[in-house]
């Protein structure tokens, strides 16, 4: 766990680039399947810049990768989290979560989310993730969970047989979803609903609410072979008037 520098606002020091420079998780092989379900993160990389988390197997946790600036999350392999894959918390700027493997997690397999909603509101925008070339199998809600971002970029991901929604968007502006692979969403008709999400609302690409100025191109969804689970739609654009453009 690298929890950063002891400070009296954590949001504060990431936006003043007060952070911990240049730590590395590289290389490891960690089991980590933690029996206390209030206990999620196998690893803590928080507050940090101009690190990374490369080339690990991970076994039973997630990544928690919060906080954080020009650092990156790369080719590591994430196996029977209890929760989500990787988990990334904003305010959050210049990072990159690349060429990961990702099987079986209970959550989202990447989630993007506020770190705290009382202090920083739904129109906040965290600026220039790149959430690319990452493959995402039988995660049991999202393939990819997306808030508050703006100027990021989530591209040619492979995501397959994925309990609801591929590629969930919430809160975000200027994205580019592009060559992204999604096959087989929906499959909470076969596996039971976890979480209690409206299964109606399953879909490939799901745009929900304030997603503005973005762009969803040349993404190949493909649920010709779920006919038990049939997915109700390829790309769904909430009819809300905050999704525009």
């Amino acid at each position: 766990a690298f929890y950063g520098k002891q400070c009296s606002n954590d949001i504060d020091a990431v936006e003043s680039n007060d952070l911990d420079d240049s730590n590395k998780i590289d290389g490891n092989i960690i089991y980590s399947y933690l029996p206390d379900a209030g206990v999620k993160d196998g690893v803590i990389f928080t507050k940090q810049k101009n690190g990374s988390i490369i080339d690990n197997d991970i076994f039973g946790s997630r990544i928690a990768f919060y906080l954080s600036r020009n650092c990156e999350v790369s080719y590591n392999q994430i196996i029977d989290s209890q929760t989500n894959g990787i988990r990334y918390t904003v305010p959050a700027y210049d990072n990159k979560i690349l060429f990961n493997n990702i099987q079986n997690t209970k959550a989202s397999g990447i989630s993007v989310d506020r770190d705290s909603k009382d202090a920083t509101p739904i129109e906040y925008r965290a600026e220039r993730l790149e959430i690319c070339n990452n493959t995402i199998n039988q995660s049991h809600y999202f393939g990819i969970e997306i808030n508050n971002l703006k100027d990021s970029k989530i591209e040619n991901n492979l995501i397959s047989d994925i309990d609801f929604t591929g590629i969930y968007l919430l809160f975000s502006d200027f994205l580019s979803i592009k060559n992204n692979s999604i096959n087989n969403c929906n499959r909470s008709r076969l596996n039971g609903n976890l979480w209690g999400w409206n299964e109606n609302l399953n879909c490939g690409i799901f745009a929900d609410y304030m997603v503005t100025y973005s762009d969803i191109i040349d993404n190949e969804i493909n649920n010709l072979n779920n006919d038990n689970y049939n997915c109700p739609f390829g790309i769904r654009i909430q009819p809300d008037n905050t999704n525009h453009h």
